[in-house]
């Protein structure tokens, strides 16, 4: 079984690249297709298993309307997530051969990939999240009819030709409805999404579909640490597909070790804090302690410059 996972960036690669990159080299079995033209300033130094295909944006919306038929209307890269689920078929050239293709985001660390793709074949879609097509990293099997699913959406045209950015590739912004308990078929969303599809589709009994979660996205500020250690991604003794940066990697107090590894350890920890380095002290990691508890200590004093108490105050026990 073959499979290939596009990763698409342009403009500058984020701080925490080096980690995807170390992630995927711990996947040989699978092919990884860099695409755009932020791959290019590393100038080939990527994994084995990385091919770049160093394409700006004006050529990637060139490639889109030749595929499609619609003329891509954006002008911001943020908008490619809306094209996630197209992209087996405007670059179906480069994966010929592949019996499966994916997608998945650069803030992530992958795990042990083809430890949970065991019944892949069983599946045309293979979604890491159980509510909805899982836009950080998801499977499609690579026929021309599940190439082109993404065009039985009706509002196809709409979101292909906008600028605007409708998650398309996901929900249509519906996760918190979705995650309380409701089908993407009862919820009002303003553009049909690719879950919404799939889901349809698969009800029609036209394509076999798996939704079930395998990642792991902390909320922000999680207690307990990650840790990933020789191409595994493990919490509390619980392997997951992959790790998702996505809630905490804003925060102020959240780093990563550019500054200080030469290269990536086979074995690191992730906390709320960053990611830090499972052998000596790491300084960062005691920095990024001390930042917090003095920024909350800022903003008590700002809070109550004069250290009054409010003696009125109704006691809570």
């Amino acid at each position: 079984m073959n499979i290939s996972i596009f990763v698409v960036y342009f403009g500058n690669l984020p701080p925490f690249v080096p980690l995807f990159l170390s992630s995927c080299a711990s996947n040989p079995a699978i092919d990884f297709l860099l695409l755009g033209d932020a791959w290019l300033t590393l100038d080939g130094d990527v994994p084995e298993n990385c091919r770049v295909l160093g394409i700006g944006l004006d050529e990637f919306k060139e490639r889109a309307y030749k595929a499609t038929g619609i003329m891509p209307g954006f002008s911001s890269p943020y908008k490619l997530c809306d094209y996630k689920p197209v992209l087996g078929e405007i670059f179906g050239r480069e994966l010929s051969g592949f019996d499966y293709w994916g997608f998945c985001d650069t803030d992530i660390v992958l795990g042990d990939v083809m430890s949970f793709l065991g019944d892949l074949e069983s599946y045309d879609i293979f979604s890491t999240s159980r509510e909805y097509l899982s836009g950080p990293l998801f499977f499609f099997r690579n026929t021309e009819r599940i190439n082109k699913l993404y065009s039985m959406s009706k509002d196809v045209e709409k979101v292909m030709s906008s600028e605007k950015h409708y998650c398309f590739d996901e929900c249509s912004f519906a996760w918190s409805r979705l995650l309380a308990g409701q089908s993407i078929l009862e919820v009002d969303t303003e553009i049909e999404s690719m879950t919404e599809v799939i889901v349809k589709a698969q009800n029609r009994g036209e394509v076999s579909a798996h939704f079930k979660n395998l990642s792991l996205e902390p909320p922000k500020g999680f207690k307990g640490t990650v840790s990933v250690d020789n191409g595994r991604v493990l919490m509390n003794g619980q392997s997951y597909i992959h790790y998702h940066h996505l809630h905490n990697k804003g925060r102020s107090v959240y780093t990563y070790p550019k500054w200080h590894w030469s290269q990536v350890p086979e074995s690191y920890w992730i906390n709320c804090y960053g990611v830090f380095g499972k052998h000596g002290l790491d300084l960062g990691y005691r920095f990024n302690q001390y930042k917090t508890r003095w920024l909350k200590r800022v903003g008590r004093k700002l809070s109550n410059p004069l250290g009054r108490t409010d003696y009125n105050a109704t006691k809570i026990t």
